[in-house]
């Protein structure tokens, strides 16, 4: 389906995609007389959707879901453990129990939706949306008399929450202007939590000039910058496992750039965790080895169903190391997406079913024919 305009059609969806579910709704409750060449007889076919597979913004689109503010998560829903601080939000805490879908499904029939031309979404002084439920529309999907029971409607996309959170980990330990998570307003952050206090910015003694901010010891310091990108760049993989990321470093700038989705799967996954090792404390180099361990595990081609439930455990823990050591506002609503994963692939199976590392090669491909 192609829409065409500037801009996603947001809230509109439901208008695009009634076609589509009218077909769907005929396809499971009719089916569709279908020629079977092996048994030389005709059947009848029927279908339904197992799972929609979108990047995050898609998701909040496809399933009339906030992907933003205080009730971002789409799982913990309005349980959702979220703080505000210095311009930023942070999710941070354990989940809540995962919610059934029946219970989900009379949530979003016993809300009252306003018409579209009526939406104004309420804002706190501060510009974060503060409504009671965490549902923007209800989704179209709904109409389909077998998604209310389905467990899992709209798959959380791994490749995304792999990139996002190796991009939020190499901005914050490498210092990179507009990427880390650690700078004044995180600092800031942690004297109003009144924690590490070691970490507090340091005013000036005259009445001009900015706050000095203390070294924290999971970033690496900046005269060994250049050489954890010297490092990173001079890897060389097997033909065929990955590409160089020679290119994507600019030694000048000391900074990443243009870095794909599948660069950060092999930094987050066999890259990053040695070679920060030697330019970090050793338990902040430990927490980053075990969340690559968790990614490594979580992507594996084969699953037992004793490997799932170890690392349900196993990034429970790994959260609150991180907790314990990177400032608040490191922990996105993408970073805390990672401990559902583990659930979702008790539900789906392999994460290859549910990433979009196909959709985007066939997109890929898709361009180049053109």
């Amino acid at each position: 389906m192609l829409i065409s305009g500037p801009k996603s059609p947001g809230k509109c969806l439901n208008v695009f995609m009634r076609p589509l579910i009218d077909e769907l709704k005929v396809l499971w409750e009719t089916g569709f007389r279908t020629w079977d060449r092996y048994g030389e007889e005709y059947f009848t076919m029927k279908a339904a959707v197992m799972w929609t597979i979108s990047d995050f913004p898609g998701l909040g689109m496809l399933g009339g879901i906030q992907t933003k503010g205080y009730k971002a998560c789409p799982i913990c829903l309005d349980d959702t453990d979220a703080k505000f601080s210095n311009g930023r939000m942070s999710y941070m805490g354990a989940p809540p129990q995962t919610r059934t879908t029946i219970l989900v499904y009379k949530e979003i029939v016993s809300h009252r939706y306003p018409r579209l031309s009526l939406i104004k979404e309420k804002k706190s002084s501060h510009g974060i949306n503060e409504s009671k439920l965490c549902w923007t529309y209800k989704s179209i999907f709904w109409e389909l008399p077998y998604w209310k029971k389905s467990r899992v409607r709209h798959a959380l996309d791994v490749m995304h929450i792999e990139k996002n959170v190796c991009d939020n980990i190499l901005g914050t330990i490498l210092g990179f202007d507009g990427k880390s998570k650690d700078d004044l307003k995180a600092r800031k952050t942690l004297e109003d939590m009144k924690i590490r206090k070691h970490l507090w910015p340091k005013k000036p003694r005259g009445t001009s000039g900015k706050p000095t901010l203390p070294y924290a010891n999971y970033t690496v310091k900046p005269q060994f910058r250049l050489e954890v990108l010297d490092q990173i760049a001079a890897v060389q993989y097997p033909s065929g496992y990955a590409g160089s990321l020679k290119n994507k470093v600019n030694i000048n700038d000391k900074k990443f750039y243009g870095l794909k989705t599948h660069n950060c799967h092999v930094l987050l996954q066999r890259v990053l965790p040695v070679v920060i090792r030697p330019y970090v404390a050793n338990h902040v180099a430990d927490a980053i080895c075990d969340l690559s361990r968790f990614f490594q595990m979580l992507c594996a081609r084969e699953l037992k169903k004793s490997d799932v439930e170890q690392m349900q455990k196993d990034i429970i823990l790994i959260l609150c190391k991180l907790e314990a050591i990177f400032p608040p506002a490191f922990f996105t609503i993408m970073v805390h997406l990672c401990i559902h994963l583990p659930e979702q692939v008790f539900l789906t199976g392999p994460v290859h079913y549910t990433w979009m590392f196909p959709i985007e090669r066939y997109v890929h491909t898709t361009y180049n024919d053109n």
